[in-house]
């Protein structure tokens, strides 16, 4: 009280130079003294000035016996911003109530699922799901805050008509209707009720994570808060909306990689693109071939069991993600392959650790399979069908292929030779490695178990080759050169899928320093801030949208990790992929008023990002 006087003492002083906002802060704090009560100096409103219709909360002095409102509870009353990505429908009356995380929690649980001709797997995956929306609930308090019943009981309804839970690329539904209403109080109990319509689990999944977009945690009630007489109807308009991240530059932990899909669930992301192997380091467990990890992980404890993989579809399953597997080939194949000829195998790699990098390979170490060697391509099967059956026969399975060099399978007499007895060009070399690992991994599916096989862009994919070597039905071309590269339009025109990794856009990795080469900032950059990804419209970008728009499937941002580690996962994908994620599942052109930085928090970067270990880097100071 001592200090609160001297405080109050000085607030006065400053009415001699006519600061009548002073003077309020002075007459609240004499309040507090007088009531022994502690109550907010600030209070939070919705301006519309500014922002026309969405609206933006502004910081704003309180007034005796007035009413306050905690920031929280202002994003949830004020305009549309509060849900990322933004939905294709959203109405509101922007009226709230107040409850505790123990009116769902408590052992007579009011929260109640219902299913609508479920199969056991769509049952258990929802009823899974439910159960992380309520631990997220509990989550959002803060350390020493306790939830405090406040008589409010919460049903949430959810129903599913197709509860297969594999997605499939154009056939998996993901549209869902929720909405959430305060049904009144009979005098004793005010009941809210929230419902989910959806066709599949993926659809009421992201129901689920927009319900909890509609929740905040308000710091003056102390208690949870919910948006009721509210409707949000959403279908993404893009099937791929994806996140790369490489654990061959640089391992990254199990952990770390569950807090990407937390961050990818919030955003409504559906593909985790798990770029395993590299030249680097092959940390992936093969059982059929254990010397792949003997001879290339960067330690026995840097690796990736088929335990560790299991656990990762789960949890991803759970959150609406589908885990994309890539093993790299035929470059960027050193590490790991270094075996053969010491087990009578001959070379399984040529240029190994050659170290004119610049010429021979892309980046160090080098290595390129080598396809004249038969012996290699039992070794790398046996990967394949590991792979996929530690995967689960995914739907999708990248088989890299970007970024050969001739001049590698140059240095290798045995390539020459081999090229020479079969009549073949280097690039006919390359085509036949092609046709020869996607018979392998379309051998193991079968004709009943179809699989889409994903490449990147390369010599193999620009105009002539493609036609001459890659069958349209057989793949989806990833890009990674620049959106105005003539061969994506080339692409589209010869009726290639494609998924855009556009570098000029969704390179996360670039501009920071070059990790080798001459000192100064890396090949792609600059940075890529938000704004720069959330414009990368292919509708607005590609030539020829109005035609084969259709065959665009969506994007994905990549973080190469060459200079990333867990410490840094976490900043150099967030908030940044939050701009593609609205950008691929909404259908806005243009940059929606009310979207700026100040409202990237409000959506799951804010407090969200506290409770489920996402984190990530700030786009704003504090509010």
């Amino acid at each position: 009280a001592e200090y609160m006087g001297i405080q109050s003492i000085h607030l006065f002083n400053c009415v001699k130079y006519n600061n009548v906002t002073m003077l309020f802060q002075g007459l609240i704090l004499l309040a507090i003294l007088v009531n022994g009560k502690s109550s907010p100096i600030w209070t939070y409103v919705c301006n519309t000035i500014y922002v026309e219709e969405d609206g933006l909360c502004e910081k704003q002095f309180s007034r005796i016996n007035e009413s306050v409102q905690s920031l929280a509870t202002c994003r949830l009353r004020c305009g549309t911003q509060v849900l990322w990505p933004q939905p294709r429908e959203f109405v509101s009356s922007h009226n709230v109530t107040w409850f505790s995380a123990d009116d769902i929690l408590l052992a007579t649980v009011p929260l109640e699922v219902s299913f609508s001709r479920p199969n056991e797997d769509g049952k258990r995956l929802l009823d899974q799901a439910t159960l992380i929306f309520k631990e997220t609930l509990a989550k959002m308090y803060p350390p020493g805050i306790k939830p405090t019943a406040t008589g409010v009981k919460f049903y949430l309804y959810a129903s599913i008509k197709d509860a297969n839970s594999r997605f499939v690329i154009g056939e998996t539904s993901e549209e869902y209707i929720l909405s959430v209403t305060n049904d009144g109080n009979d005098g004793k109990t005010t009941t809210i009720k929230a419902e989910i319509k959806a066709e599949t689990f993926y659809g009421a999944r992201h129901g689920l994570e927009t319900l909890s977009q509609l929740l905040a945690y308000d710091n003056i009630e102390k208690n949870l808060v919910v948006v009721t007489d509210a409707t949000v109807v959403d279908s993404p308009v893009y099937p791929y909306r994806g996140i790369l991240i490489d654990t061959a530059r640089n391992y990254v932990t199990v952990n770390e990689l569950k807090k990407v899909i937390n961050g990818m669930s919030m955003n409504k992301l559906n593909h985790l693109h798990w770029h395993i192997t590299d030249s680097a380091s092959f940390p992936l467990v093969i059982s059929s071939q254990p010397n792949m990890t003997l001879y290339g992980a960067y330690s026995p404890d840097m690796v990736y069991s088929k335990t560790d993989v299991n656990e990762l579809i789960e949890y991803a399953n759970l959150r609406g993600v589908v885990i994309v597997p890539e093993i790299d080939a035929p470059s960027h194949t050193a590490s790991g392959w270094q075996w053969g000829e010491s087990a009578g195998l001959g070379t399984f790699v040529a240029c190994l650790n050659i170290r004119d990098w610049m010429k021979y390979c892309d980046g160090p170490p080098c290595g390129q399979l080598n396809p004249a060697n038969q012996q290699m391509y039992d070794v790398l099967y046996d990967i394949y069908n590991d792979v996929i059956d530690m995967f689960k026969a995914p739907n999708l399975f990248h088989m890299g292929g970007d970024e050969i060099k001739i001049e590698c399978w140059k240095t290798s007499e045995e390539i020459q030779n081999y090229v020479y007895e079969h009549s073949l060009s280097y690039m006919d070399l390359w085509a036949e490695f092609q046709r020869k690992a996607l018979n392998a991994i379309q051998k193991h599916y079968g004709t009943d178990k179809p699989v889409s096989t994903i490449i990147w862009t390369s010599k193999l994919t620009i105009d002539g080759n493609l036609q001459t070597y890659l069958n349209n039905k057989d793949y989806i071309i990833q890009i990674w050169t620049k959106i105005d590269d003539e061969q994506v339009n080339t692409l589209l025109e010869n009726n290639y899928r494609i998924i855009l990794s556009n570098s000029d856009a969704l390179y996360l990795d670039c501009g920071f320093g070059s990790w080798v080469g001459p000192p100064g900032v890396n090949w792609c950059s600059p940075y890529k801030d938000w704004k720069t990804i959330y414009e990368n419209d292919p509708k607005k970008l590609l030539k020829n949208w109005d035609v084969k728009g259709h065959l665009v499937l969506g994007g994905e941002a990549a973080l190469w990790t060459e200079e990333v580690d867990d410490l840094h996962v976490g900043e150099r994908i967030w908030p940044r992929a939050s701009a593609m994620a609205e950008r691929l599942d909404g259908s806005n052109t243009e940059l929606p008023k009310g979207r700026t930085s100040i409202s990237l928090p409000p959506g799951p970067h804010g407090q969200a990002r506290y409770y489920t270990s996402c984190y990530s880097t700030p786009m704003v100071p504090s509010e």
